[in-house]
């Protein structure tokens, strides 16, 4: 776990700069980190205040549908989506306790049952 990690709850801002300094800016290209990041930008000031385990399926629709009243294209909030489940995911991995229905853990890949 990170020492930033450490203190266990994190709002969605205080974890998404985290997520940038440690993993987007290190990991990805320029171009998908700036992306990221104007992601975040959109985000904060609607899911930004919320704790990573208090974000709940039912915040992310009203998000899409406040983003699509304000004329967004679907790619684009897809992308901010999909920016949302990046840093949950990196949360898990760094051991931030995210207990709620909005982050449920991905299944082992040698436990999934095959199809018929």
């Amino acid at each position: 776990m990170s020492p930033n990690c450490a203190r266990g709850k994190f709002n969605l801002t205080e974890f998404a700069e985290i997520y940038m300094e440690q993993y987007a800016k290190a990991r990805n290209k320029t171009k998908s980190w700036k992306r990221k990041q104007t992601s975040l930008n959109a985000l904060r000031p609607v899911l930004g205040g919320l704790e990573l385990d208090a974000i709940t399926p039912a915040h992310l629709h009203r998000y899409v549908k406040k983003r699509k009243k304000d004329g967004r294209s679907d790619a684009t909030i897809n992308r901010e989506i999909t920016c949302v489940k990046h840093i949950l995911n990196y949360g898990c991995f760094e051991g931030v306790r995210i207990q709620h229905g909005s982050m449920q853990p991905r299944p082992n890949p040698g436990t999934r049952k095959a199809w018929p």
